[in-house]
């Protein structure tokens, strides 16, 4: 089976973003390092799964991964679906370390880590409801006859499933990510009638593509940040100095001699993941605290960025989520050791 490399979610470049503009001093909240290692947590976890999905000989079939649609006033999010011509499967895909128990009576999930025990939020339901969304925003579609199949795939081999009244119909829901090629296999067998050309199919994907709406997180707000939290300028990518000075076309630290020509690049790329979609020349002056406004100019239109609108009413547009940097490069201090 083919599958495209998965790409960071917004969710984590962001947090990657603030760990970079947050000063030195606030780098280490407990609220903002456990928001990091669960989203990081979550797309490890997606990561080893679509290996073990790329060893299972399925050709006939189109892998979309992280899909958000619109379904009425809500939104419903897939962490992979796997579209054949024959039938649709949902992965609920969760990271959970320790032993995790299903209670049916309850509908609980308890989770358990040394002598910690919690509930959480039972995937099986979450799953349903995909399923449930899936089924309505194909309706809306004109499509009512494809069957939509679904599992909680846990990715940590080292997770102990268990269900207290040992229901089975939960050990056909909830799977180690091992298990998959045995569930396609009964999926596969149990849905033999095509229902949808090759071209039909194609159409589908591209248009759940099309209406993808992609989750952009507000860190700044979710942890209650502001500029005075924040880094002024450039910092220097060898001593974190900032900020960095422009000359001659070059960013230079005064402090330690670096030089970049492109220091600029990684700072709007994280205005955008951490502010708003848009930059303006005036904001980008404020950004990287220089006073010129034809260094701004030139700075924004060399990025390569969309743009709209004329003269100081010009706004400077994001790029898509494929087209940020997928390296961490954190600052002094904020190793990954530190973080993971």
């Amino acid at each position: 089976m083919h599958l495209e490399y998965r790409k960071k979610p917004y969710s984590i470049l962001a947090y990657e973003a603030l760990f970079r503009q947050l000063k030195p001093g606030y780098r280490n909240n407990e609220f903002i390092n456990i928001g990091y290692l669960k989203e990081s947590a979550g797309y490890r976890g997606e990561r080893d799964v679509d290996y073990k999905l790329s060893l299972y000989p399925l050709n006939n079939c189109l892998v979309i991964q992280g899909l958000r649609l619109r379904n009425g006033p809500h939104y419903f999010q897939i962490d992979t679906l796997i579209l054949t011509p024959s039938f649709f499967q949902i992965l609920e895909i969760k990271n959970i370390k320790g032993i995790l128990e299903y209670d049916s009576d309850f509908n609980q999930l308890i989770q358990r880590v040394g002598t910690e025990v919690k509930g959480i939020k039972n995937p099986i339901f979450q799953a349903e409801a995909q399923q449930r969304n899936l089924e309505s925003f194909l309706q809306s579609m004109k499509i009512f006859a494809i069957p939509i199949e679904y599992l909680v795939v846990i990715s940590d081999p080292r997770t102990v499933l268990k269900c207290k009244q040992q229901n089975q119909e939960v050990f056909n829901k909830m799977i180690h990510a091992e298990s998959i090629p045995i569930f396609l296999d009964k999926a596969v067998n149990q849905h033999q009638k095509e229902i949808l050309t090759k071209t039909r199919l194609k159409k589908i994907c591209n248009y759940f593509l099309k209406n993808h709406i992609p989750h952009l997180p507000h860190l700044l707000k979710k942890h209650n940040l502001n500029e005075q939290h924040l880094i002024k300028g450039i910092p220097c990518p060898g001593c974190q100095h900032s900020p960095m000075e422009r000359a001659h076309h070059t960013w230079t630290c005064v402090k330690c001699s670096t030089s970049s020509k492109n220091a600029h690049e990684r700072l709007i790329f994280d205005y955008f993941l951490l502010n708003k979609n848009t930059i303006t020349n005036k904001e980008c002056r404020n950004l990287l605290q220089t006073p010129s406004v034809k260094v701004a100019y030139r700075i924004l239109n060399s990025m390569g960025l969309s743009h709209s609108g004329e003269k100081k009413g010009r706004k400077y547009h994001s790029p898509s989520l494929e087209d940020y940097p997928q390296d961490s490069l954190f600052p002094l201090g904020i190793q990954s050791n530190s973080i993971w």
